[in-house]
């Protein structure tokens, strides 16, 4: 018996596997994103629209600037991510998005609010968001990437179960410019503590395996089969990916369809609103679409474990379009809050499976450069379908127009996607220091 195992032949405790924390700072980089997302933002329209005399197009107009800036700085965030790990990537980036989302409370004019929308997306596309939190958590796991990733992006559903009471609270008590700045307070606490203390690159970086498994070549295992899985496979470059149909068919899937998403997002409270019903009402329903949202990802972690990511995506594609029926035309809350717990079911697993296919497609090894060269196509769709809402709607046919436009758009981005199969490998690259592959192949061989 080894002198190391205690007495009673009982097996020594062993410590969480760091992998869990780099998990809890990624989720509340998530959590933290949702302030200068668009579910935050609805909440500011009315009184920012009239305090600036913009209209709603404008206005969205306004947030589609901070996508674009995000989006285009996605191939340097993901190369410097590839290179140098998440750590001060996040914490630089958490400590100006701080500084920048306090300024929003000071804009007078359009331009202002522009420009500093402009530099938020910069500072966000590091410091807060999903982007970083789940390529670091499919570098530390692969057997339960499906579950680290979800629990990640479950940090967008408790911000929006959280912050949409409370925002609504804020500008109510303090008015919409303090409510800026007590927001923007609040990423500094949310980001900064647990991404100096947790935030690392890849379990290799730190003498560890993913999933903490033994580095063990024996066995049948579910562990030791991984192992040989990840040793096996050959690492997809950014050059390589691009060579394939599966890139562009699954990256013009996934814009059409983040694209539908972020046009409904910032303008489901002002339909609300629209309707009849108050800004309490709409808090009422984002609170119950943030619930819903957040058990939905975490089975959506399992699912993605056990069958193709590829054949779930198209489900939930089709499922985000069809909740739409419910926002376009409701006659009462009860309808409304059906609204928010279908919606909330389906965005909440098509977030959990968009961040896994693609490890699941191109492996851990390079998956910063890869998802940062897709970013700036996605987010011309999702800067643009915001815009277009709010153009296509009318005070006499509110948003049936609009939200059916829409609805066409996630069925056309499911049926891309069906032609948009994981890619084979043709030449193996070198392996890169510290970080093995692995790909669809190690879940689904």
């Amino acid at each position: 018996m080894s002198s190391l195992q205690p007495a009673g032949g009982q097996k020594p405790r062993q410590r969480v596997f760091f992998g869990w924390w780099v998990v809890l700072a990624g989720f509340l980089n998530d959590l933290a994103g949702t302030v200068a997302g668009p579910h935050v933002a609805s909440f500011f329209m009315a009184d920012m629209t009239k305090a600036l005399a913009i209209s709603r197009a404008v206005y969205s107009f306004a947030f589609s600037i901070r996508t674009f800036t995000d989006g285009f700085t996605g191939p340097v965030v993901g190369h410097l991510l590839d290179r140098y790990g998440p750590r001060m990537l996040v914490v630089v980036g958490a400590l100006f998005s701080g500084f920048v989302i306090m300024a929003l409370g000071a804009v007078r004019e359009f331009w202002q609010l522009a420009l500093v929308l402009a530099v938020l997306g910069i500072t966000a596309s590091a410091g807060m968001g999903r982007f970083i939190g789940t390529v670091t958590a499919a570098r530390w796991f692969v057997r339960r990437r499906g579950r680290a990733i979800a629990l990640v992006t479950m940090g967008f559903s408790t911000g929006v179960t959280l912050f949409s009471p409370l925002t609504q609270v804020l500008i109510g008590v303090l008015e919409w410019r303090l409510a800026w700045v007590v927001l923007g307070a609040m990423v500094w606490v949310l980001v900064i503590p647990t991404s100096l203390a947790f935030m690392r690159k890849s379990p290799e970086s730190m003498g560890l395996h993913p999933d903490g498994d033994e580095a063990q070549q024996g066995g049948q295992g579910p562990a030791q089969k991984a192992t040989r899985r990840r040793q096996e496979e050959t690492p997809w470059t950014l050059a390589m990916a691009t060579r394939t149909r599966s890139f562009w068919l699954l990256g013009l899937g996934l814009l059409l369809a983040e694209g539908a998403v972020s046009g409904v997002t910032l303008h489901q409270v002002p339909a609300m609103l629209d309707a009849g019903f108050s800004r309490a009402d709409a808090a009422s329903v984002l609170f119950i679409f943030g619930i819903s949202s957040f058990f939905s990802k975490l089975s959506a972690g399992f699912l993605a474990e056990r069958f193709r990511v590829q054949r779930l995506l198209i489900v939930a594609f089709l499922g985000t379009g069809a909740s739409l029926l419910l926002l376009m035309d409701p006659r009462s809350l009860a309808l409304l809050f059906v609204y928010g717990v279908f919606a909330g079911l389906m965005r909440g697993a098509f977030h959990t499976f968009v961040s896994v296919i693609w490890a699941e497609y191109f492996g851990r090894a390079f998956l910063g450069s890869i998802q940062g060269a897709y970013h700036p196509f996605d987010v011309v769709s999702r800067a643009a379908m915001p815009v277009v809402v709010g153009l296509l709607f009318s005070p006499t046919y509110k948003y049936r127009l609009a939200f059916s436009v829409v609805m066409a758009i996630d069925l056309l981005s499911a049926v891309v996607l069906f032609f948009a199969p994981p890619p084979r490998h043709r030449t193996a690259p070198p392996q890169p220091a510290g970080v093995a592959a692995g790909t669809a192949a190690e879940r689904h061989p």
